[in-house]
């Protein structure tokens, strides 16, 4: 959420996720959000320009899907940057909230015992003859 009020205000909050995959050598930039509220100049969402000074919210969800092998990791990292003034000199507001919720989720432990069952069948059979 960010908010601008008064006069001459401003408040610019753009987030950015990237992630390194297994034998990547830099990281790539998979998901960013830009959300502005300028009283002078216009709100801008996404780069679509709107209003002036109005408090702005983007929410959602985003899945992303890893399948990694054994020994693999996927780096992740987010960054947020805030930038805002104030510059009537009777005052005003610049703000801003970042709320965010990630969760992993690993693959669940039934398929091993599924997969190893159906890997142990065939031997099941050979001890019994």
């Amino acid at each position: 959420m960010v908010n601008a009020d008064g006069g001459d205000a401003y408040s610019d909050s753009e987030l950015t996720l990237h992630h390194k995959l297994p034998g990547d050598i830099d990281f790539s930039e998979i998901f960013f959000s830009q959300l502005i509220s300028d009283t002078s100049f216009g709100d801008v969402v996404g780069g679509v320009p709107g209003l002036f000074g109005e408090s702005l919210t983007e929410s959602g969800s985003q899945l992303f899907n890893y399948m990694l092998a054994p020994g693999e990791q996927v780096d992740l990292i987010m960054s947020w940057t805030l930038f805002g003034g104030v510059y009537h000199p009777d005052g005003g507001l610049a703000e801003a909230n970042l709320t965010a919720d990630l969760t992993l989720v690993p693959l669940p432990g039934s398929l091993l015992f599924m997969v190893s069952g159906m890997l142990l069948l065939p031997l099941q059979r050979l001890l019994r003859k």
